[in-house]
């Protein structure tokens, strides 16, 4: 469902783990066609790297 042109999405993180390293992800999808509209991952993702994901989107 999209409010004034604007798509509602979510946000979800994960981490999984390897010999030697941790790797984390931060998905956003669009809640309408369930498209991942971005997936980051980094070995750290902050809050602030959350809200810059955001900003981009905006």
């Amino acid at each position: 469902m999209r409010r004034k042109g604007r798509p509602v999405l979510s946000a979800s993180f994960t981490r999984s783990s390897g010999e030697w390293r941790v790797l984390k992800y931060l998905t956003v999808a669009d809640d309408a066609t369930h498209e991942a509209v971005v997936i980051e991952v980094e070995r750290g993702i902050s809050g602030m790297d959350v809200a810059q994901v955001m900003d981009r989107l905006a």
